[in-house]
């Protein structure tokens, strides 16, 4: 697709569904739909399948590899979230045995 075929299908969807619209429902006119679907149908001549499909590889592989990186990530997160708890949880308890003992300290 061209790089003025681009804009002008941007162009169309916000004009369709832009903020800036005159009013909630606009209605759309078969020959605007008509030439964004012409703008579609003739990108399909200049498309190559095999680098396509390579390319569509090297995307699932490079996915693949987020994701692993990803879960990765997040077990050692969840490893760092419970040693937090626990050193909080080792603090609590040293601070109520303070607290007992300067108590019995203050009453004795």
């Amino acid at each position: 697709m061209s790089l003025t075929n681009l804009f002008q299908l941007r162009d169309s969807f916000r004009t369709a569904f832009g903020k800036n619209r005159s009013s909630k429902y606009p209605s759309a006119s078969r020959s605007s739909c008509g030439e964004v679907l012409g703008l579609i149908i003739d990108d399909d001549e200049s498309i190559n399948t095999s680098e396509t499909s390579e390319s569509v590889d090297e995307m699932k592989n490079i996915i693949k590899e987020k994701d692993q990186k990803l879960k990765e990530s997040d077990r050692r997160l969840t490893d760092v979230r419970l040693a937090a708890l626990s050193y909080q949880h080792e603090r609590d308890q040293l601070l109520d045995e303070l607290q007992v003992v300067f108590t019995y300290i203050l009453v004795f």
